[in-house]
Formats: C-alpha cells, structure tokens, sequence
C-alpha cells in the first residue's frame, strides 16, 4: 500500500483465528482468512472513493479473494 503511493491512516493484518474471534463476538460473518484492514483519511468522499477503488485493485492484483469497503463510522463497524 504504502510503496504504491497510498498512505493508510492505520494498517492491520489479522490471523484467521482473530477473526473468528470477530464472527463469534459481532457476529460479522466474515470469512476466517487472514485480513487486511486498512483505514484512509481523505478531504471529501469522492477523494475517499477513489482511494479506495486504489486500494481494491493493489488487493487485487496481489491475490486478495475479496474487499470491502465504507466511508461512514457506523458502517466500518459493521464490514
């Protein structure tokens, strides 16, 4: 991220068992893989889409099987 020209705000790799950890206390759903969380900062939302669309495809092309992302608080808790 950081060598492609992004600079994330707050940057997390969470191991399989941390995120099952999630789904049984939040109930989130998401699959037990190991997971980037990434957090922006921009000056607008469209400055905050377009980095992540950035984002989306620098997962991509290093594998990422999927990506999710939102711009609202109350949203992000819930991914």
């Amino acid at each position: 991220m950081i060598g492609s020209g992004l600079a994330p705000a707050a940057i997390e790799l969470l191991a399989p068992g941390l995120i099952e950890l999630m789904n049984r206390e939040k109930d989130q759903g998401l699959p037990p893989v190991p997971s980037l969380f990434c957090e922006f900062h921009g000056i607008s939302a469209a400055h905050l889409e377009d980095t992540a669309a950035m984002a989306r495809q620098l997962c991509a092309d290093c594998g990422a099987d999927g990506f999710n992302h939102a711009a609202e608080e109350k949203a992000r808790l819930y991914l």
